[in-house]
């Protein structure tokens, strides 16, 4: 037999999560301590790597994060095989 939670996942809980989420996002930036908006942006940045990397792009996560900080990148065109 498997793990049995001590609770049910049901529409209250969901409901709350979801309020509770909306309220985190709206705390101002500056009430954030430093290492946790560190960890988002490096977060945010991974996400967009992964999402990129699933598409077939191959930026490197530096590339992502430079490109995030409006830094120019080096882009090597890479030639299709089309027929």
């Amino acid at each position: 037999m498997g793990f049995q939670p001590d609770f049910i996942i049901d529409n209250e809980i969901l409901t709350l999560v979801s309020e509770i989420s909306i309220l985190v996002n709206r705390i101002p930036d500056h009430l954030i301590p430093p290492q946790e908006l560190k960890l988002r942006h490096e977060n945010r940045i991974r996400s967009i790597h992964s999402s990129l990397a699933i598409e077939g792009n191959t930026l490197s996560l530096r590339e992502v994060t430079n490109i995030s900080k409006g830094k120019p990148i080096n882009v090597r065109l890479k030639k299709l095989n089309v027929r």
